[in-house]
């Protein structure tokens, strides 16, 4: 039966994702991999803005304080940051106590 016998007879076999040309069966679960479930492969380069999210810190603060003590990674017109050099900033910078500690004010 065609849509244009559907609309005589007030039934609607077509719905309209197939008019549309959308997908009117749902794809199998086992025919793609959810993000969740997709293995991937530990980031070894962070952009800038990742680097500051990293620290917890905004993109301003890291290009003032701290992008100058990293090496970077250009690659094109990316520049990329080494995760390990990121944990050694960070390492490098904790101390205990604080900044009470190192007689700033």
């Amino acid at each position: 039966m065609s849509s244009v016998d559907d609309a005589a007879t007030g039934r609607a076999s077509t719905n309209d994702a197939d008019l549309t040309g959308a997908r009117t069966t749902p794809r199998s679960s086992s025919s793609r991999v959810s993000p969740a479930t997709k293995p991937s492969a530990p980031r070894l380069l962070l952009t800038k803005r990742e680097a500051a999210h990293a620290l917890g810190m905004s993109v301003r603060h890291f290009e003032r304080h701290v992008q100058t003590a990293l090496r970077c990674v250009h690659s094109g017109s990316l520049t990329l940051y080494l995760v390990r050099d990121l944990e050694r900033w960070a390492h490098d910078e904790a101390t205990f106590g604080g900044r009470a500690a190192q007689g700033v004010r």
